[in-house]
């Protein structure tokens, strides 16, 4: 999972994009009104790097990006 925590939701205005591994658009959640975020790791077609931007009242807070590997089950 990737979880994404964000502090007085209900007070702010807050929007991610997540980018595809090619800078292309993956997600884009508009007005995030839970102070937890959970993305399945089935929702990403590939492991990888995707880097994303944080949004707080229209403004960017947080550029950088998360990585997701390959499940290894014994």
């Amino acid at each position: 999972y990737v979880i994404i925590h964000l502090p007085e939701p209900t007070d702010h205005y807050y929007h991610i994009i997540i980018y595809d591994t090619d800078g292309g658009i993956l997600f884009d959640i508009p007005d995030i009104k839970q102070s937890s975020l959970i993305l399945e790791r089935g929702n990403f077609f590939c492991a990888g790097c995707f880097p994303y931007t944080l949004f707080k009242d229209n403004q960017p807070i947080e550029k950088s990006k998360f990585c997701l590997s390959i499940d290894q089950h014994p």
